[in-house]
Order: structure tokens, then sequence, then C-alpha cells
């Protein structure tokens, strides 16, 4: 695979992601606001209750959020890139 290719194989995979986590927000707006709402209309028990549910599904945007724009770069380039050379020494010195 030639460099132009590679490059463009990336900058696919990117979108994707990118577009994975606009998705999940979105769905996440839209779902959790009505239901927040509807539930501070009916009573406060029920807000509470939907407010825990929430936090928790908010709580997995933020993370999908943090992996997606590499906000703490634990894994990031650099770490797939010594992963690939380190892997690639291992199979071929078992080859």
């Amino acid at each position: 695979m030639n460099n132009q290719e590679e490059i463009y194989k990336k900058a696919k995979e990117r979108i994707h992601q990118l577009r994975a986590f606009y998705t999940h927000f979105t769905v996440f707006l839209v779902i959790a606001i009505p239901s927040l709402i509807i539930g501070w209309i009916l009573s406060k028990a029920v807000f509470h209750s939907f407010l825990i549910g929430y936090a928790g599904w908010g709580l997995g945007v933020l993370i999908h959020a943090i992996v997606t724009f590499e906000i703490f770069n634990f894994w990031g380039k650099d770490w797939e890139d010594r992963k690939l050379k380190e892997i690639i020494q291992k199979e071929n010195q078992n080859a």
C-alpha cells in the first residue's frame, strides 16, 4: 500500500469515528432532553429516576468524546506505531 492510500484509509477511518460520535451525541440529546422535560413535568421522582439513567448514558457519551477527539491521548498514534513495530518484530523473530 502506498503512502497516499494509507493516508486515505486513515482519513476515512477518522471520518467514521467522528460520524459515530456525532450520531451517538445527537441520539443522546434527542432522547434525553425531551425525556427529562417530561419527567420534570410529571413529578420530581420521575425526573430523578430519568436523571440517574441519563447521567450514566452521558458518562458514556463523554468517554466516547474523549476517545474520539483524543483528549487524553493514552493510546494515540505514537502508541499504535510503537505497538505495530513491536508486533512485527516478534512475528519476524518467530518466523
